[in-house]
């Protein structure tokens, strides 16, 4: 039997606590450090999107609630605020 090491989630065998020597060289551990890099801007970036959207979403649904007083005093007539209320969250 093999001897366990602990683990954050739990213990899982010693001999997988590593990368096997043979799938690993020094050409291709730099290829992996850039595309882990890679993959963790993609998701930076669409997480930043997401959020960018729903910021969008709140707004406009802010903007459909607001009273005649405070439209007219943003200078914004009920035409402005219907075409910007039902733009889809993707549009600017």
């Amino acid at each position: 039997m093999s001897e366990w090491i602990d683990t954050i989630g739990g213990q899982c065998p010693a001999n997988l606590r590593s990368v096997p020597q043979n799938l690993v060289s020094p050409a291709t551990g730099p290829v992996l450090t850039g595309f882990l890099a890679r993959i963790g801007k993609v998701a930076a970036s669409g997480v930043a999107i997401m959020l960018t959207w729903q910021d969008r979403a709140t707004e406009r649904h802010h903007l459909r609630s607001l009273s005649d007083h405070l439209r007219k005093d943003l200078g914004l007539s009920e035409g402005d605020i219907l075409r910007e209320s039902t733009k889809p969250f993707w549009r600017e």
